[in-house]
């Protein structure tokens, strides 16, 4: 019989893995940072993240798939996926850590 326990630890683990995995990239963790600020659609986090659609559109899939991200059509703006941040992600108190104490910790790129 398995524990549980055990499973729900292993669980954890493998979720607050896929968290840190998706925002260790830059332009991952920018497009947190902006959605915190509330939803935006492709074309709003293009221009605040400077990137691409098509690298901003493989970097939302990492982070849907890591459930940080959730998608949602607006009808009234036809066409336009708004992107937000989940109920899950923000309620884990990892969340805390990304989005209140990163942005404040000072990185320095190293040549």
């Amino acid at each position: 019989m398995v524990d549980s326990n055990k499973n729900g630890e292993k669980e954890r683990i493998e979720y607050i893995s896929k968290i840190f995995y998706s925002v260790s990239n830059l332009k991952r963790f920018k497009i947190v940072l902006e959605l915190k600020k509330g939803p935006k659609n492709v074309k709003q986090l293009e221009d605040l993240t400077e990137s691409y659609q098509g690298a901003l559109s493989r970097s939302l899939k990492i982070l849907r798939m890591a459930d940080i991200v959730y998608c949602e059509k607006y009808y009234k703006d036809a066409r336009k996926n708004y992107y937000g941040l989940t109920e899950k992600f923000l309620n884990d108190p990892i969340s805390k850590l990304i989005l209140e104490d990163f942005p404040k910790i000072e990185f320095r790129r190293y040549s």
